[in-house]
């Protein structure tokens, strides 16, 4: 196991395209995000990214100050246009991730949610999604979804409660 604490430490993390590179230890900032589950019959919500043209599960940060379920709530919101609330947390996975200038060691929550009200984003919301759309997981292996994301759903797609 490598010393953490040596200041010459690094990991392997990956960006969104799935470029790898060596990152310094030092140079992580701790980061924990939220992400939503929502089936519908064999389908998943998934929301694009605009900057990068890519699907992903509606989550994001969970600011500091905020319940884990606020910070879900909002995010599934901005993304995608809809209210949930949280019903399972599903999965709970680490990565480490890079992002322009910015380095994280991500702990990812996954949570199965139900919807509440709201209208289904079909436009830019001006930020980090600019449509939000129902896929079956075949369809989002083709996408190009994250491996992470994938995995995740994948264990999604035997949970009936869903």
């Amino acid at each position: 196991m490598p010393d953490f604490k040596n200041e010459e430490a690094t990991v392997l993390a990956h960006d969104v395209l799935g470029n790898i590179k060596e990152i310094p230890v030092k140079d992580l900032k701790l980061r924990v995000s939220v992400y939503g589950i929502l089936k519908q019959g064999d389908k998943f919500l998934v929301q694009r990214y605009p900057k990068i043209n890519k699907y992903g599960i509606p989550g994001g940060a969970i600011e500091l100050g905020e319940t884990i379920n606020e910070a879900l709530v909002r995010e599934f919101q901005e993304e995608t246009g809809l209210i949930v609330k949280p019903v399972k947390l599903l999965e709970v996975k680490e990565d480490f991730f890079f992002h322009l200038d910015k380095q994280a060691h991500s702990i990812l929550l996954f949570y199965v949610v139900e919807k509440v009200s709201g209208k289904l984003l079909t436009e830019n919301n001006g930020d980090d999604s600019d449509l939000a759309v129902f896929s079956s997981f075949e369809e989002l292996k083709k996408a190009g979804l994250q491996k992470l994301q994938l995995e995740v759903l994948s264990k999604a797609l035997s949970y009936d409660k869903i």
